[in-house]
């Protein structure tokens, strides 16, 4: 924990995130990097992490349809159908910091948004095919469950 709070916090002691109203720490690294833990981290730092989970369980498929409403309109609809910022969203649902998908892909608007956030990359200890493995392999387990549950 020391190194991820030296970077992200600027410091090695104890660090009271400051509540600027937005976005501190972007997650760039896609899903299966260790993005799960890395939202544990910043939570125990004193961050408010959008992660996938709150994506699927904070609205379920409303939440999923307002992303994929974005990925392909560009514009971001609450889910009342009220057409709210990125901005806005992160700081209406308290969020200072972000990981894993939906938002890793959007890093580089996310940094025009927050210029003085920190970045995070997170990259699969075995790099690109041990990331595709992985990925396949999870596929695979959501498949049976699937299967399973029918």
């Amino acid at each position: 924990m020391g190194v991820l709070q030296s970077v992200v916090c600027g410091g090695g002691g104890a660090t009271k995130i400051k509540d600027t109203g937005g976005l501190q720490v972007i997650g760039a690294g896609f899903c299966r990097t260790g993005t799960e833990s890395l939202k544990a981290a910043l939570n125990t730092l004193g961050y408010t992490t959008h992660h996938m989970s709150e994506t699927l369980e904070g609205g379920g498929p409303d939440r999923v349809a307002m992303w994929e409403s974005f990925e392909t309109t560009g514009v971001m609809k609450d889910l009342s159908g009220k057409e709210v910022s990125l901005d806005s969203y992160f700081r209406d649902n308290g969020y200072t910091a972000t990981c894993d998908m939906p938002v890793c892909v959007l890093y580089k608007k996310l940094m025009e948004l927050y210029p003085d956030a920190k970045v995070v990359l997170s990259i699969h200890p075995r790099g690109a095919k041990g990331w595709l493995q992985s990925l396949k392999n999870l596929e695979f387990v959501i498949k049976a469950v699937i299967r399973w549950a029918h």
